[in-house]
């Protein structure tokens, strides 16, 4: 049958490369001395100079980058809705006078500024609160 093909590890093959290219010696002589083809070395420098080669350690990072890449875009979505949020509940105001004596309860649920003061109060059925102050006004 024939030979067994030999297996390298990439930090073997990181290794070697870095010999290479760091050290003046010709890249045949850096070769023979890890007993492998001085075409398999070329290839192992390619890889390397293209960043394809990796260590366990690199892989984890980057790994651990992609995980928090993920988290991160999670969270500024998060964010853009919470500030969404803001924005619509500072364009939903209430009147004081809607909150006064002959109104219904006050609706509760949501956070209002009803005194326009940037006094913030918590309140429930902010869309029940808004049909009744349209019907007082005539509009719905």
């Amino acid at each position: 049958m024939g030979r067994k093909r030999k297996v390298y590890t990439d930090k073997f093959k990181l290794s070697v490369a870095k010999e290479a290219l760091k050290s003046g010696a010709n890249r045949a002589e850096v070769a023979a001395k890890h007993s492998i083809a001085p075409s398999t070395l070329s290839e192992w420098i390619d890889q390397f100079l293209d960043g394809k080669l990796e260590t366990d350690e690199q892989r984890e990072l980057r790994a651990s980058y992609e995980k928090l890449k993920e988290q991160h875009a999670i969270t500024l979505m998060e964010l853009g809705r919470k500030q969404l949020e803001v924005e619509l509940l500072k364009k939903t105001r209430v009147p004081r006078e809607s909150l006064e004596a002959g109104s219904p309860r006050a609706p509760r649920g949501r956070w209002l500024d009803t005194d326009h003061t940037g006094t913030v109060r918590h309140h429930r059925n902010i869309e029940g609160h808004i049909l009744w102050q349209q019907e007082q006004r005539g509009e719905a």
